[in-house]
This record gives C-alpha cells, structure tokens and sequence, in this order.
C-alpha cells in the first residue's frame, strides 16, 4: 500500500488552502500541491507505520477470531436485519443499529428515485447487503470490496437468496474483489452507473482523493454519488475510534467537511448538497415538530451526508429544488 500519496502523512508543511466555503462549487484551483497537502492533513493523526490494507485484508478473520466464525458470518449475512436480543441492557442499541441501516436505505431508495433497471453500485459493499436490497427490487445490482472474503460471503448472500437465484451465474462479474484506492473500476464499470452508494465506508479509506475519482468515471451522465458517513469530523480521532484501529489495524478516520469537500472537488464532483434525516413516526401534536427545520440543520451539520453529482441537471433530478 506504500506510494506517493501515502507519504502524504503527517503535519503539513504548507498552508492548506480550505475549499468549501458556503455555496454548491468550489472554483479554488486544485493542483497537485494542494492535493499532497489536502491527504497530509486528512491522515495526520494516524501511525505512519500501520498498513492498513494489510487490517483491511484481514479484518474478517480478525473478528471471527474474536467472536467466532458462526457468531460473526451470521451477524454480517443477517446485518441490517440482525437479531435482537431480549437482554434488557442490549436490545434498545440493536434495534438502534438495525432502524438506522434500514432508515439509510430508504432514504436513499427514496431519495434516488431510480426506475426499475438503473445500474446501482454499492462501495466497500462488505457482506453487500445493500446490494442485495436493489437487486431483490429489481434493481441492476453491484458491488466491490478489497476483502476477498468479505465478497465471499457476498456472493453467498445472493447465491442463498432465492429471489437472486437468476444472478447467481453473474456473481464473478457483479460482486468483485477490488482496492478502489489502488485501481480503477473494471473498464465495463466506466460510465455505467445511475447510482453509486458509499453507506459508511468512505472513513475506511487512506486515500479518499484518488477513491472518489475513480468513482467518478463509473456515474452515467446523469449519476448520482451519495455518501452516508455518520460524522463531519471536529477536532482529533475519537478515543473509541483509536481504539478499533489499534486492535484490528484498520481506519477508522472521519473527514472533516471541509476535507471531504476538497476531495470531491479532486473528484470532479463539485455539485452536491449536505443532507439532514427526518425518520420514524410522529404524532400531529408533538412539539418537536416545530423544532424540525433546526432539528434537521444540526442533523445535516453534524454528518457528512452528501448527494453529490458532475452536473447541475444531474443533481437537479434528485433534488429539483437545488439552488443553481
């Protein structure tokens, strides 16, 4: 995993130049010194001796050693509908993890509005059960993972579907092996997708820069990329976050909106808009409801959801009330 860019490590040695300021766009230009400072600051706090894609790579076998390989293969073939425990002191946080799994992919399937067919591709897909979910809709369903057994048992999770059962001779082809980091997408990839989904996973990654631009090349003209990532971060690494990365070898580093917005610039993916959550069941006379619109601000200020595009009509299609 050792190149050019991950010497990019460390306290910057020139100013970075922020480029999200307020507004869609950002017209900063975007050279390469910029970009060498940009992946210094993103992976500051991280230990420059730490190969973390050999964690990635074993990250799998990591935890089944920890929790057991039954225990942990049936938590990730079941996720996002895992079972939950009648454990009093459990429970509320299972059903917590699972609601907001389900209530990503709603909002995405609502948010989309794809017709039936669209090319749809789910990034660092895991055991790909978002992938799953488009394609039991009849959905053109794809995903990659850099760990080979992740895509395993991705590919068992579609092959033991009985919905996917015409797919099943497609799974070499539609769910891959693939360091989105070190390569581009497959050639066939380019150009193909109505929707390319980065469901928390994009912290995962040494370099964003160079992961969001090969993304990029894989929109159709009027693709939308949306990230869901569930901190725009402030301040250092959280003590809890430090401590996953130091047992399992494995990034757990959110980006500032200020650093995710000059990657996607980097990207070529300079429309988006941030987005807030408005989830769940309310009764007409709850008082919160008056509270909405500065629930949902702080929300969409809080995360790093983003529904980013190459174009403006591209955006437009999502959200049509876009300013230009």
């Amino acid at each position: 995993m050792k190149d050019a860019d991950q010497n990019a490590q460390g306290a910057p040695d020139t100013p970075f130049t922020e480029c999200c300021a307020a507004g869609t766009e950002s017209d900063a230009p975007l050279d390469a010194g910029v970009r060498a400072d940009l992946l210094r600051r993103i992976n500051a706090d991280l230990q420059p001796q730490m190969d973390w894609r050999a964690g990635a790579l074993t990250y799998v076998r990591a935890e089944r050693a920890k929790w057991g390989a039954d225990v942990y293969d049936g938590y990730m073939l079941a996720k996002p509908m895992a079972p939950v425990s009648a454990d009093a002191g459990v429970f509320e946080a299972q059903i917590a993890e699972n609601a907001a799994y389900l209530y990503n992919f709603v909002n995405a399937l609502v948010l989309l509005r794809l017709p039936g067919g669209s090319a749809v591709l789910d990034v660092a897909c895991g055991s790909a059960w978002l992938a799953q979910a488009f394609a039991r809709m009849n959905y053109d369903a794809y995903g990659f993972d850099v760990s080979p057994d992740m895509i395993a048992m991705a590919r068992r999770r579609f092959r033991e579907d009985p919905l996917l059962a015409p797919l099943v001779g497609e799974l070499d082809q539609r769910l891959i092996v693939l360091d989105i980091e070190q390569q581009a997408l497959p050639a066939a990839w380019i150009g193909k997708f109505d929707a390319i989904l980065l469901e928390s996973c994009l912290h995962h990654f040494f370099n964003p820069v160079r992961a969001l631009t090969h993304l990029a090349a894989g929109l159709s003209p009027k693709g939308l990329l949306l990230i869901l990532e569930g901190e725009n971060r402030r301040g250092p690494l959280k003590p809890q976050y430090q401590a996953v990365m130091r047992e399992f070898a494995t990034l757990e580093r959110p980006l500032s909106r200020c650093e995710l917005e000059a990657a996607l610039d980097f990207a070529g993916l300079r429309y988006r808009r941030f987005l807030g959550r408005v989830n769940g069941f309310v009764a007409p006379d709850d008082p919160r409801l008056s509270a909405l619109p500065t629930v949902v601000r702080a929300d969409a200020d809080a995360l790093n959801y983003v529904l980013c595009a190459a174009s403006e009509d591209a955006l437009r299609r999502a959200l049509p009330h876009a300013a230009s």
